[in-house]
């Protein structure tokens, strides 16, 4: 009995961590694709090349979905947890990085 235990809390965890893998992916993709969006049509950014802004979007979508973790990604997909634009934000040193180099 102990090892079904211990095979199904295992599988469990396999399977927990591919949805929240597939969930990431989506959101990177989502997130990644709505920003750039958003940055390439701001007048401020008009002298920026889009592979800058690419890779600024990349890293702010990376960075959120490393926030994530399977009880808060299982709370988004109940609709209990809405995904707050300013956790963005938190990444703005990385872009400061991103941008100078």
């Amino acid at each position: 009995m102990k090892k079904i235990a211990i095979t199904l809390i295992v599988f469990l965890s396999f399977s927990t961590s591919a949805q929240l893998q597939k969930f990431k992916s989506s959101f990177i993709d989502g997130t990644r694709n709505a920003c750039y969006i958003t940055q390439r049509g701001g007048s401020v950014n008009a002298s920026i090349s889009d592979t800058v802004l690419k890779q600024y979007c990349q890293c702010t979508a990376e960075y959120i979905a490393n926030m994530l973790n399977d009880q808060l990604v299982i709370e988004i997909e109940k609709g209990n947890v809405q995904i707050n634009p300013s956790w963005g934000q938190l990444a703005a040193p990385l872009h400061l990085v991103l941008l100078k180099g």
